[in-house]
């Protein structure tokens, strides 16, 4: 089931992000079909990069929430953000892979679930030491 839940999340799921992109920027003045597909590109790697870390705990739900978001925050880490820094970007790679990457890895914490990936139950993390090893990450004497 998880593997299943994987691939669907990490395949399907992504395809979300481009259209989200497009959408959030939208048609105006200096959009033609060059920006709006570069924004399409754009948002499908930010879009594979957002899911990845998440792919094997949340399920398709989640992963939804995922692509969304994965469409909307690097998109405005990439125009927004550079814009108000000036640093010279011109792939936009600060935007889509560390923005995106770190986005993904605060969404995995929030939407991961157990019914996805047994090791975050309880029992399985007692057994094979996870529960320890966060227990004492932060401070708790198990």
């Amino acid at each position: 089931m998880a593997d299943l839940e994987a691939y669907v999340n990490n395949s399907a799921r992504p395809a979300d992000a481009p259209h989200t992109a497009s959408n959030v920027s939208g048609p105006g003045p200096g959009h033609n079909a060059w920006v709006m597909t570069a924004t399409a590109c754009s948002g499908a790697v930010g879009g594979l990069v957002v899911i990845t870390p998440a792919c094997g705990y949340v399920d398709p739900t989640g992963a939804i929430i995922v692509g969304v978001a994965a469409g909307i925050v690097p998109f405005f880490a990439c125009t927004k953000l550079k814009s108000l820094f000036h640093y010279d970007d011109a792939l936009d790679t600060f935007g889509i892979h560390a923005v995106g990457g770190t986005l993904g890895a605060f969404l995995t914490g929030l939407l991961a679930t157990a019914r996805v990936n047994s090791n975050l139950s309880a029992t399985v993390a007692a057994q094979n030491g996870l529960a320890s090893l966060v227990g004492h990450c932060f401070g708790s004497n198990n």
